[in-house]
């Protein structure tokens, strides 16, 4: 496993990670166990979510049908069939937020490292809640410290902890879908690219410049594309962002993206929302792949893999 492998594993990793994993989206909830001797995936599931059930926010509640939730959470893990009482899970993506900072240098000590990472986020987000929780990571760049950081309102989290905690289940970690699906790729085959994560109701971006993450972007889908709507606009949404973000960093950095690496989170889905892309993007779109996931059907291998790439 290379360097940056390992730093990102470690970005949200405190303590040993369980072999099960959830993920909530506003359309669906899916889970994966994998096999503690091989690591394959040993069981899993996709569960549809009624329109309405979660709402992803930073700011806001996101459960609007706690019951409706837990019915469709213990369907799930009586599939997975754990064995064991520890989980991770993944937030949607519109419930936290992340930043990328670059620092000459920083404090030794762990909470002087919070508290100024604390005050930049601030400077980003003045309506930064009083409870939120953080989590980061620091490496060298060449401007000194490279800083990931991820927050989310805590109120959020235990949203979701809750329902879990309901079931029996201890969760051990609160992730986040885009960087999980980083730990499916191989830096030292492409370290200038933009990775892409679409859910039905929003869609992020991270750029990597030289094996590093450099920005980050999410936003939600307009009028004209939410809810499952046309992939035609969905697809132009993204596509211009994919755009501005190249110019951009070719303006910053004087550095040119290599290729675009694009998981879909929607149900159902067909190959229209990714054959547009291809078409006009003039760089090569991959689909995110990984060994873990080619035993699985084809609807549910981009369903999973950010699952995977967090807890494999």
């Amino acid at each position: 496993m290379t360097e940056l492998q390992n730093r990102l594993i470690e970005f949200f990793k405190r303590v040993p990670l369980p072999s099960t994993a959830c993920q909530f989206s506003s359309r669906y909830i899916s889970g994966a166990c994998l096999a503690s001797a091989d690591k394959k995936i040993r069981s899993h599931f996709v569960i549809p979510l009624g329109k309405g059930a979660v709402l992803p926010s930073f700011y806001k509640k996101n459960i609007a049908d706690a019951s409706s939730l837990e019915k469709s959470l213990n369907e799930g893990m009586e599939r997975l069939k754990p064995g064991g009482k520890k989980v991770v899970f993944l937030l949607p993506e519109l419930s936290q937020k992340v930043f990328i900072f670059n620092f000459d240098s920083m404090p030794s000590a762990p909470e002087e490292k919070e508290k100024l990472i604390r005050f930049r986020v601030k400077k980003q987000l003045p309506l930064l809640p009083r409870d939120t929780r953080m989590a980061f990571e620091t490496s060298p760049s060449p401007e000194g410290v490279r800083v990931v950081a991820t927050v989310a309102k805590a109120a959020v989290v235990r949203e979701y902890e809750d329902l879990f905690h309901k079931l029996h289940f201890q969760v051990t970690l609160a992730g986040v879908p885009s960087l999980s699906l980083l730990n499916l790729l191989d830096p030292e085959k492409d370290r200038d690219f933009i990775l892409l994560d679409v859910e039905d109701d929003s869609f992020s971006l991270l750029a990597m410049i030289d094996g590093q993450a450099s920005l980050y972007r999410q936003k939600p889908f307009g009028i004209d594309a939410a809810g499952g709507g046309e992939a035609a606009a969905k697809a132009d949404n993204v596509l211009q962002e994919v755009v501005n973000t190249i110019n951009f960093i070719w303006d910053k950095e004087k550095k040119k993206i290599a290729s675009v690496w694009l998981r879909l989170g929607i149900l159902q889905v067909d190959d229209s929302l990714f054959n547009r892309m291809e078409e006009r993007i003039a760089l090569p779109l991959r689909r995110i792949e990984s060994a873990f996931l080619q035993e699985l059907k084809e609807e549910n291998k981009q369903i999973l893999s950010p699952l995977i790439g967090q807890i494999s």
